[in-house]
C-alpha cells in the first residue's frame, strides 16, 4: 500500500508512510523541511527564521533525500547534520550533511544563548551582530528582564536602572 500526502502545496507518493506508521528516514526528511520553512514549527526561529534551507535537490524531492542517505550510512537511531562537514553553513545538502548518533549531534550545535562575563547579561546568539545582548535576574521571586542591546554593557545599566527604579 502507497500513501498519498499533501506536503507544502503539492502532493507526495512515496510509499514510505504505510497505515500512519512513518519511516525513519522519511520522518527526519519531513522534520527537516518544516524546521526550514514552517514558521510556526516549534524550532523554525533556529533554522529557517535564522537563514537555514534545503537544496533544492532535496526540498524537492524526498526520494533523493533517502537515496542520498541509504548510501551515505543511514541506519535507525541517526540524526542527520549539517554542521559538522560544513561549520556554519546554513543549508542541508549532500555536500554539508552526514548522519550521525545524537551524542554526536549535541557537541556540534550551537548555543543559541550564551552566558557572557556580566552576571544577569546573557548574549542571544542568534541575533548576531545586532542587539543581542540581554539582562534578566530575579530578586525575592520577582523577575526582571530587559529588552536586547548592542552591548553588555548597555544590558547591564539598563537591568541595573530596572531594578532601581522598580524597587
Amino acid at each position: 500500500m502507497r500513501a498519498r500526502r499533501k506536503d507544502y502545496g503539492r502532493a507526495m507518493t512515496h510509499g514510505d508512510t504505510v497505515l500512519g506508521v512513518v519511516h525513519p528516514i522519511y520522518r527526519a526528511y519531513r522534520h527537516m523541511i518544516e524546521r526550514c520553512y514552517k514558521p510556526n514549527t516549534k524550532q523554525f526561529h533556529n533554522y529557517g527564521g535564522a537563514g537555514v534551507t534545503v537544496c533544492d535537490e532535496w526540498r524537492n524531492d524526498y526520494l533523493a533525500f533517502k537515496k542520498w542517505s541509504i548510501e551515505n550510512g543511514w541506519k535507525k537511531g541517526l540524526e542527520i547534520d549539517k554542521d559538522i562537514l560544513s561549520s556554519g553553513d546554513k543549508i542541508y545538502s549532500p555536500s554539508t550533511c552526514m548522519w550521525v548518533t545524537h551524542a554526536e549531534n549535541c557537541k556540534h550545535r550551537i548555543a543559541p544563548v550564551g552566558a557572557t562575563k556580566i552576571k544577569g547579561i546573557t548574549q542571544d546568539k542568534r541575533k548576531i551582530p545586532n542587539k543581542s545582548f540581554f539582562g534578566q535576574k530575579t530578586i525575592k521571586g520577582k523577575k526582571y528582564s530587559t529588552t536586547y542591546f548592542n552591548t553588555a554593557q548597555e544590558a547591564k545599566i539598563a537591568l541595573d536602572i530596572l531594578i532601581k527604579m522598580e524597587k
